[in-house]
């Protein structure tokens, strides 16, 4: 159990929000497929998953030493967002306990956002469909900044931004919930407080971050200081 008295909290999506890490892989195969490449799934969920689309795909030429060129890029980019959307669109897996623990944060009047890797035309269908949309001020994704996690850049934005909206806003009020590495790196990195959660990696995995849990029941939201 860990308490927190956030003045903000930051979700990630894919392993936080929703379970959808196992169909990014297979939708970026899917786009991969016509070029004889893919990602190793072990290799994905040991160290891969929480990039950005742009990563996965240069990974799968730079492994391959194949030559990406911009336009490839953008047809790769393009067909796999249309794979997971189609996909996605059919069963939204949200991850239990994580509806109700956006519901107390919004009760205790805490003010939230998505900064997440993914593309924000699958962020916005997720939230749409499962009518949660209005509980978040805004959402940063992968494609609001240049570099994504594992660059903090991310979460950088987004205390911008939140700022903007809650001036007396500092650092150390805000909390974040990642599951993955690359998230709690990016995050860390903007100097931001951190829990993990075990949704996708193993607790030494990720003990990087403040604090570690294995339910979203284990958050208590005291009072703001």
């Amino acid at each position: 159990m860990i308490s927190i008295a956030p003045q903000a909290f930051f979700f990630d999506f894919d392993g936080v929000i929703v379970d959808s890490e196992a169909l990014h892989l297979e939708t970026a195969n899917l786009a991969l497929a016509p070029h004889d490449l893919a990602l190793d799934h072990a290799e994905y969920f040991e160290s891969l998953f929480g990039l950005d689309d742009k990563q996965l795909f240069s990974h799968a030429f730079t492994q391959n030493r194949r030559e990406l060129d911009k336009n490839t890029l953008k047809n790769l980019m393009q067909a796999k967002q249309q794979f997971f959307l189609e996909a996605f669109t059919q069963n939204i897996p949200v991850i239990d306990g994580v509806l109700d623990l956006i519901f107390k944060l919004h009760q205790k009047g805490i003010d939230l956002a998505v900064v997440s890797g993914a593309l924000e035309k699958e962020i916005q269908v997720a939230l749409k469909t499962l009518q949660i949309k209005d509980y978040f001020h805004f959402i940063i994704a992968a494609d609001h900044v240049e570099k994504s996690k594992p660059d903090p850049a991310s979460y950088q934005l987004a205390f911008t931004k939140m700022k903007k909206i809650k001036p007396e806003l500092n650092k150390t009020d805000v909390w974040v919930l990642e599951d993955s590495p690359h998230g709690i790196e990016s995050a860390k990195g903007a100097d931001l407080n951190v829990i993990a959660i075990t949704n996708s990696q193993p607790k030494e995995k990720i003990k990087m971050a403040d604090a570690v849990i294995e339910d979203y029941r284990e958050i208590n939201i005291s009072a703001q200081s």
